[in-house]
């Protein structure tokens, strides 16, 4: 099975209707849409970072959210429960607040119906978003929800329920094979080029690519903000897996949270870069969130697939 979108089409109707398979179990996926801490991490489209997500799950409960583009604009939504069926069905109206609403925005609530199926371990997920008013704010709206599902599949599909609500799951596909990506993170001469969000730069101190080894390095901000971290290696299997503590860069550091970062070629000579970071808890995740943790790390990915696209030119 897929797990591509599917989208109906009936030019009867203006209701916008998808289908998703996720390579998780039905409770990880119900936990993603019912979950504040793992909701955040995934409801916004490409070019998007959620600023905060509230539930209340009960029905006649209220739900919000609100994100911020990466031009500056934010868009708020909000809904009230209408039917919670765990872990098989929920349904929710939904609506544009604010002034940055979109053009196409309906004046009048939509309806939202999440359908999940598990079948051989993974989950089915049949997406209705009715009371859309044109067919340009459905077409909108498929864009939108197509983005935000690859989020939620790139959320729950390695995670387990242990971790899902205090983890950070993020992958990107780079166009060259592993041996040159597991370079580009290891080598201080290639990853000061390239490593941290849009606008960041970065002093390296020491870099020991070695279990127990550690690397030292200072983040410069876009306002002239220093940042000093210190990361400490636990596993090293060139080219195809690094596990490391990331710390504050004091005598007695501070972990704040595990990484493992996974390099998968496929027939392509292309390379898939697997970014999980475990966090201690579900409130030391909250607290990154609020500085766009998630948006923050796909920038960085997206600054090394530029960085070895470079490589080659």
């Amino acid at each position: 099975m897929s797990n591509a979108t599917i989208s109906t089409i009936d030019p009867e109707s203006l209701d916008l209707l998808m289908s998703r398979t996720f390579d998780a179990p039905r409770d990880l996926v119900w936990q993603a849409w019912t979950d504040p801490n793992m909701l955040m991490r995934w409801i916004c489209p490409h070019g998007f970072s959620v600023m905060y997500a509230k539930i209340d799950l009960q029905v006649g409960g209220g739900w919000s959210t609100a994100m911020r583009h990466s031009d500056g604009d934010e868009y708020f939504m909000e809904g009230t429960y209408r039917e919670i069926d765990p872990p098989r069905r929920l349904v929710m109206t939904h609506k544009w607040m604010g002034e940055n609403r979109p053009e196409t925005d309906p004046l009048k609530d939509g309806l939202i119906t999440v359908d999940l199926v598990e079948i051989g371990g993974k989950t089915l997920m049949t997406f209705r978003h009715a009371g859309l008013p044109s067919i340009e704010s459905r077409e909108d709206h498929r864009g939108g929800w197509n983005g935000a599902f690859d989020h939620l599949n790139e959320l729950v599909r390695t995670q387990t329920p242990e971790v899902a609500d205090r983890s950070i799951l993020l992958s990107r596909t780079v166009r060259a094979p592993k041996e040159v990506v597991f370079a580009a993170f290891t080598e201080p001469e290639q990853i000061g080029k390239w490593w941290g969000p849009n606008g960041f730069t970065t002093t390296i101190h020491e870099m020991d690519v070695r279990p127990g080894g550690v690397w030292r390095f200072m983040m410069h901000g876009p306002d002239g903000t220093d940042y000093p971290n210190r990361i400490t290696y636990i596993e090293v299997d060139r080219p195809n897996r690094l596990v490391y503590d990331h710390t504050d860069d004091q005598e007695e550091p501070h972990i704040h949270f595990r990484a493992t970062v996974e390099f998968q070629e496929d027939d392509k000579g292309e390379t898939t870069v697997t970014l999980h970071t475990v966090f201690g808890s579900p409130e030391a995740l909250a607290e990154v969130m609020k500085f766009g943790a998630v948006e923050g790390g796909r920038q960085t990915l997206g600054r090394l697939s530029e960085f070895v696209d470079s490589l080659n030119s």
